[in-house]
């Protein structure tokens, strides 16, 4: 007995394929170097995504709390400035690494509260991530062999898609 799969194409059933077929489909996304290369682009600028978001809040975070701490001790916020202005390069140095090294942490957790908050409440659902270019692939190709230019292709195993409509 073979087992088939249905295709939907923008929610609309437009045929089904036999597991050997689909696995062709497979076989050839996973073939192609191009789709190669795309996952790897999606994955490096996914990492440069992160990086840039990163670089971003930090001076905006860095902004804020120097006010927030000007508005707060005025005195100690001109000591601070004035400490910063006369240390050496050496004390300079060892600062700002225990600086980087202490606050990093806290950097990465508000990157991963605007990456919430941009998906949750924006909208921005792609902000971070790889992309799946081996199944972006796939379904390309399966929509190309029903003849579908475009549109979101989805494939279910037969006993899937009846049983969730009710069949």
């Amino acid at each position: 007995m073979t087992a088939f799969w249905d295709v939907e194409i923008d929610n609309i059933l437009v045929g089904a394929v036999s597991d050997a077929e689909y696995a062709r489909f497979l076989r050839t996304s996973l073939r192609d170097w191009r789709v190669f290369m795309r996952q790897a682009s999606s994955c490096y600028f996914t990492v440069v995504r992160v990086v840039d978001a990163y670089l971003r809040t930090m001076p905006i975070f860095l902004f804020w709390g120097m006010v927030f701490y000007l508005l707060h001790d005025p005195t100690a916020f001109l000591s601070g400035v004035d400490a910063i202005r006369l240390a050496s390069p050496e004390a300079l140095h060892s600062g700002v690494r225990y600086f980087l090294f202490e606050f990093s942490p806290m950097f990465v957790i508000l990157l991963l509260v605007a990456d919430f908050i941009f998906w949750r409440w924006f909208g921005c659902r792609n902000m971070f991530g790889c992309r799946n270019a081996f199944a972006d692939a796939t379904a390309m190709s399966i929509g190309t062999h029903f003849g579908a230019s475009h549109g979101s292709v989805v494939v279910l195993r037969r006993h899937q898609i009846s049983a969730s409509r009710g069949a």
